[in-house]
């Protein structure tokens, strides 16, 4: 339950796992609106281009068992600011796994100490309340006012921007023991 491994993403193991992921209400709630993707095949290509263009160092998030539990990615990479945007999914069943937290930490060392990267970036929505909270608790701090706003139905939610340097990274580790 609590040891989870990030495995680089293989289209053989993790291709259809993250088309089922991507078609759900559940991923374009909390990760995109795109609803475009209509086959496997549409999706690989989207895909296959994400990872040319924007995704840098994707990965699987796997349980114990070597099944998929979730998915993380940077994008918007910039070598000359220093900075990555993280966005990442997580199925709902295992939402609750407190080695989500320690996933994430050690995707964000990936960045700071092979890649360079000074900042690290989350974009939330403000309904996700469990990473506000989680981004919060454990040292990123968040911008002032919203990025962006989206509509769900009849009421608007803010995007909220946290964000992490690399010289306060120690206080993670403190606030996840």
């Amino acid at each position: 339950m609590y040891n989870l491994k990030l495995a680089e993403f293989t289209e053989e193991r993790d291709l259809q796992t993250l088309y089922s992921w991507r078609k759900s209400t559940d991923w374009r709630y909390l990760v995109s609106e795109r609803k475009k993707i209509t086959s496997l095949n549409a999706f690989r290509n989207e895909l296959s281009a994400c990872h040319k263009k924007y995704w840098k160092e994707h990965r699987m998030i796997l349980d114990e068992k070597g099944m998929p539990v979730g998915t993380i990615f940077g994008y918007l990479f910039s070598k000359d600011r220093s900075e990555v945007t993280i966005g990442t999914y997580v199925q709902r069943r295992s939402r609750s796994n407190p080695a989500i937290a320690s996933a994430f930490v050690r995707y964000c060392e990936l960045f700071f100490n092979n890649l360079g990267v000074e900042t690290i970036i989350c974009d939330v929505y403000e309904y996700n309340e469990r990473v506000v909270s989680l981004l919060s608790r454990i040292g990123f701090k968040q911008a002032q006012g919203f990025v962006s706003l989206r509509r769900c139905g009849s009421r608007k939610f803010g995007l909220i921007r946290f964000f992490l340097h690399k010289s306060k990274r120690s206080k993670i580790y403190n606030r996840l023991s």
